[in-house]
């Protein structure tokens, strides 16, 4: 949460700001920025909770609340995941936990391949640069981070095919090269 509220004593900037800016335009990156007046939080989808929702599971974070329901179309089910993100937990339905559930274990162990051991998780990287006159604050959050600090592995979800040209691809359009 911290990480998100921006640390930073002035507005620094992160992957998300960069990729707005890219994507979009300084205006729509300085407006989703949260040291903005103009801030106003974004809702996330079912496809941002079920990643963050891994991401807390792997390696700590917000609260899981599960939901029982089929889906979210029922209104009772819409209020109880907007009364568990109004809570700061992150809704899923129960069904859905339990797939996630399984795979912890193996990306457990294929980070501590990647790692050769241990790892640090959800380290935050915050810096100055202090190369071109007037340059800013930049701030990024780490995924899994090497003891050594040589190696960073980011994780992602997905729902779609993980194929090397599919996922060269995803990369690509949603601009995960930036980070």
């Amino acid at each position: 949460e911290a990480y998100h509220a921006d640390p930073c004593p002035q507005p620094s900037l992160s992957s998300h700001v960069a990729m707005t800016i890219i994507g979009k335009s300084l205006m729509h990156a300085w407006r989703s920025h949260p040291k903005s007046p103009l801030f106003e939080p974004s809702v996330m989808g079912a496809a941002a909770d079920r990643g963050s929702a891994a991401h807390a599971l792997l390696f700590g974070g917000k609260a899981i609340e599960a939901i029982v329901a089929d889906d979210f179309r029922t209104a009772a089910a819409r209020d109880a995941r907007d009364k568990a993100r109004a809570a700061g937990r992150i809704p899923m339905l129960s069904k859905d936990i339990e797939g996630l559930t399984t795979m912890i274990g193996p990306a457990r162990e294929r980070f501590h391949d990647l790692h050769g051991g241990a790892y640090l998780c959800e380290q935050t990287a915050i810096w100055r640069d202090t190369t071109s006159p007037g340059a800013g604050w930049r701030r990024s959050r780490i995924d899994t981070l090497s003891t050594s600090r040589t190696l960073i592995v980011d994780y992602k979800t997905t729902e779609a095919a993980v194929d090397a040209h599919s996922c060269e691809r995803r990369i690509a359009d949603m601009g995960l090269h930036i980070q």
